[in-house]
């Protein structure tokens, strides 16, 4: 979630309990519907994880050596400031020339793989952050086949009151300002 704005209200939502809130409402019986709709939201979240770090492992194999090939190449290869050519200046520079493959080799599988969900959560009944529910919710909805992460969609539809809410403490902040000038 990048836009500053958003970035405020979510993380007011998550102050004020909604973390809890959500996770009861998605967990409450009688409302299947919504655990079933966060599942395929997970599933298609971990999916589409590894299917853009495939892509950047196509697209983004500009390294001159192939670690693919090499399944124990690893960022302990990688001094700070150069690499074994002289190519990398980072260690993440050196992370981000890795294969997908080589990252799995590495023990990366059970934070990459299609199992986590948004937000990297393996029970998909729990919420663990507002934030990334949103960007999810936002993000799908542009999608040819979205799979509705409910989650982000009651973020979004928190959002107006909050901004009312927000608004009128405003206003009324601004109210007792003006009287107390007044009153001096």
């Amino acid at each position: 979630l990048t836009h500053p704005l958003l970035k405020v209200w979510v993380s007011k939502l998550e102050v004020e309990g909604l973390v809890v809130d959500y996770e009861k409402r998605l967990q409450s019986r009688g409302n299947s519907k919504f655990l079933e709709s966060m599942e395929r939201a997970h599933v298609s979240y971990g999916k589409e994880r590894v299917r853009l770090l495939r892509l950047l492992d196509q697209d983004g194999s500009k390294s001159t050596n192939d670690t693919s090939s090499n399944s124990n190449a690893n960022l302990t290869d990688v001094s700070v400031g150069r690499s074994k050519e002289g190519d990398v200046s980072t260690r993440e520079d050196a992370f981000a020339e890795m294969t997908y493959a080589s990252r799995l080799a590495q023990r990366w599988k059970s934070a990459l793989d299609e199992t986590h969900g948004v937000a990297g959560i393996r029970n998909f009944s729990a919420i663990k952050c507002l934030h990334a529910h949103c960007a999810h919710f936002l993000a799908e909805r542009g999608s040819r086949e979205p799979k509705h992460n409910v989650v982000g969609q009651w973020v979004m539809e928190e959002l107006p009151s909050l901004y009312r809410k927000s608004f009128v403490e405003r206003k009324e902040q601004h109210g007792k300002a003006s009287e107390h000038n007044v009153e001096e």
